[in-house]
């Protein structure tokens, strides 16, 4: 699932630093998109629920 943040530049979040997602040194930026794989539901819930992060809607290819 794919994510944007839409915060303040220099933001650290834990979490994604826990689940893998970013290193410890990295600072977030705004803008700035990340794809969280779909098993970490507890992560994916969260990140919905902050108002920092929007999810990023794939958009359906018809063939």
């Amino acid at each position: 699932m794919d994510f944007k943040y839409i915060g303040e530049n220099g933001f650290k979040d834990i979490d994604l630093v826990i689940y893998g997602i970013m290193e410890k040194n990295d600072e977030l930026v705004s803008g700035m998109t990340f794809t969280v794989p779909d098993e970490k539901k507890s992560l994916i819930k969260r990140l919905k629920l902050n108002g920092n992060y929007v999810q990023i809607k794939r958009k359906r290819r018809n063939k």
